[in-house]
């Protein structure tokens, strides 16, 4: 644990943000804890954080202490408080938590927080900027007094949730739901909602001031977006694998010394070995864990596309990003073909109301020259039954029209000599 992360001054990646945990858990046990998606997004929250801030962790009992390593291991953090043990012992988590923080080189205080105690924590005295809470094995009642806890301690300032599970399928999600709709006095972030790698986050935030956290969500989205391939991660973890295993100038000049006579010291060499075994076993450890991120993400076929059943083989990686790429290109076509769907749905709407509309002028001129047969009707004489069968042959064989032309040279016909030049 010498000098090779002083974290605090770059950005944490899955495998630095968890490798302590992960130590962490080997002291503590099995048990619950942490995910290493999630251990990093808590790590980049209090990164991202604008001021030195002091956290009340009310979820270390939950995450068995993994919670409160990493709040301790950022530079942002100045204080963790932690809640106290009833029976006043460390042992457990505790204990290896304790052992655990002794081995850092700066790590901030972890203090217990005991009520009405002045320079504590408590709903007398509120010295914390942001809490920690953990909704896993709670039930909604259970949960709500959990958010209060962490509102009487951080006063306005945001409320860090862990282990939620599935909207819908979760009592955590529906109470923070809540709380925050409209007229609530608080804004839910689920981190999921941040960008689609983090699909399988449990992390949110609850917050009085949505316009604070605006800055920090939105340099997380921005972590996770566009540049964020596990891939290329894999790719070139993979790559430094390699290139680690390979001596260069200066480990040469410390196996065989200047001078000819001198053969190689078996000592160092054998030193300078292990520790690159170390750090070979250390790149492995990385790459299974960002291998295992990326394998939650693929379907059951690109599964098998890239990993033969042989269980030798490993990841192809350029398959991998054929892969990739090609599913993004059918997305493509996928929404041109919807978009195409979308227009010839347009155009058929409007056939129908174009013809919609010539029903009802078909029907305008009906009911016109059903009106007109009726006034017709209303005004001449009753005609006989031998003019009605005839007048009938004649609609039936030259239509309306003709029938009124037919009308028409009677008429005038029967009105003399007098209308014989008419019209």
């Amino acid at each position: 644990m010498s000098k090779r992360r002083s974290d605090a001054e770059l950005l944490p990646s899955i495998s630095s943000s968890y490798r302590r945990v992960a130590e962490h858990f080997d002291r503590a046990g099995d048990g619950p804890g942490i995910g290493p998606l999630d251990a990093l997004l808590v790590s980049l929250y209090l990164d991202f954080r604008a001021d030195r801030i002091a956290v009340a962790d009310l979820a270390s009992g939950a995450t068995r202490g993994a919670s409160t390593l990493l709040a301790a291991t950022r530079r942002t953090v100045r204080l963790v408080r932690i809640p106290r043990d009833d029976d006043g012992s460390v042992s457990g988590w505790r204990a290896a938590l304790r052992d655990s923080i002794a081995e850092l080189e700066a790590p901030c205080p972890v203090e217990p927080i005991v009520p009405g105690v002045p320079g504590s924590a408590s709903p007398g005295r509120i010295d914390c900027e942001v809490a920690i809470v953990h909704a896993g094995g709670l039930s909604r009642r259970e949960f709500s007094d959990r958010l209060d806890e962490a509102g009487r301690i951080a006063g306005k300032g945001p409320v860090l949730v862990l282990g939620l599970g599935p909207t819908g399928r979760c009592d955590a999600v529906a109470e923070l739901v809540s709380r925050s709709g409209d007229g609530g006095p608080s804004r839910l972030s689920l981190f999921r909602e941040l960008g689609g790698i983090l699909g399988e986050s449990g992390v949110g935030v609850l917050a009085d001031d949505p316009d604070a956290e605006a800055t920090t969500l939105g340099r997380i989205s921005a972590f996770f977006s566009g540049n964020f391939d596990f891939i290329r991660l894999v790719e070139g973890v993979c790559r430094a694998a390699v290139a680690a295993s390979q001596l260069d100038e200066s480990t040469r000049q410390k196996l065989v010394p200047g001078n000819s006579s001198g053969g190689i010291d078996m000592e160092r060499a054998l030193v300078l070995l292990a520790e690159s075994g170390r750090e070979r076993d250390a790149l492995r450890r990385d790459v299974d864990l960002l291998l295992e991120q990326v394998w939650q993400h693929l379907d059951e076929p690109t599964r098998r596309e890239i990993a033969p059943d042989d269980p030798g083989v490993g990841i192809d990686v350029d398959r991998a990003k054929f892969l990739l790429a090609e599913s993004g290109r059918r997305r493509n076509e996928l929404r041109g073909d919807v978009g195409n769907l979308l227009e010839l749905v347009w155009r058929l709407r409007c056939d129908v109301d174009h013809l919609l509309e010539l029903v009802w002028r078909l029907r305008q001129e009906r009911d016109g020259l059903t009106r007109t047969i009726e006034e017709t009707t209303l005004v001449a004489p009753t005609p006989s039954p031998s003019i009605t069968r005839r007048a009938v042959r004649v609609w039936r064989r030259d239509g309306v029209g003709g029938l009124l032309r037919q009308i028409h040279r009677r008429a005038r016909v029967a009105a003399g000599p007098r209308h014989a030049g008419g019209r």
